[in-house]
């Protein structure tokens, strides 16, 4: 006999009446989630596995043929829709939207666009800052080949051991811009210090 994790309520989403509500049917310490939870929005059972501790919580939903299996996680306002797949330990936050063929596998996270903050260009090869929100108020800032936090990126800024091996006066021209993202992005942690954390 098959054993379920969750069930479809009858509860539909006000905009989109063709989803319906999950609840859990057992716990799931991982998550938190314990016996008779809501948890998000499905289509269909076909969107969620009933094995593994896979959830959707919060107004999450997910649709189409998208399949969210394994340990995934789908959270806050994000959407899965189409073909996709979030499998493995994978987990989508916020207001993110993974659609169509992807696959989202392994430790991966997605984030909305409250969960990031990205400037540019900051390097002489035209790289990109990116910060992101990390679970328990932490963060990882990406340029190029390079990741760090705020004070290592100050530290990186004000040093002359750059990865690409950059010349003196090109340390120069690009160490303003990175203390500039570096205070930046020490101000939109502050923002996600006082707001609810990720889990």
């Amino acid at each position: 006999m098959k054993a379920y994790k969750y069930e479809l309520t009858d509860e539909r989403h006000p905009s989109a009446p063709w989803l319906r509500r999950i609840r859990a049917l057992v716990d799931m310490p991982r998550y938190g989630v314990r016996a008779g939870d809501p948890g998000g929005w499905v289509e269909s059972e076909a969107c969620l596995a009933q094995s593994g501790d896979a959830w959707v919580s919060g107004d999450a939903w997910i649709s189409g043929d998208a399949w969210i299996s394994g340990d995934a996680r789908v959270s806050g306002f994000a959407r899965v829709s189409d073909a996709a797949r979030v499998f493995g330990d994978a987990r989508v936050f916020g207001a993110a939207q993974v659609s169509g063929a992807a696959w989202v596998y392994g430790d991966a996270r997605v984030y909305g666009p409250d969960h990031t903050l990205t400037a540019g260009p900051l390097s002489s090869q035209g790289h990109h800052g990116t910060l992101t929100r990390q679970p328990g108020n932490a963060h990882q800032i990406m340029i190029g080949c390079w990741t760090g936090t705020v004070d290592q990126l100050r530290a990186l800024a004000t040093s002359d051991d750059w990865p690409s091996g950059c010349d003196q006066q090109t340390r120069e021209r690009y160490a303003p811009r990175l203390l500039a993202f570096a205070a930046l992005c020490e101000a939109q942690v502050a923002l996600w210090t006082d707001a609810e954390e990720l889990s």
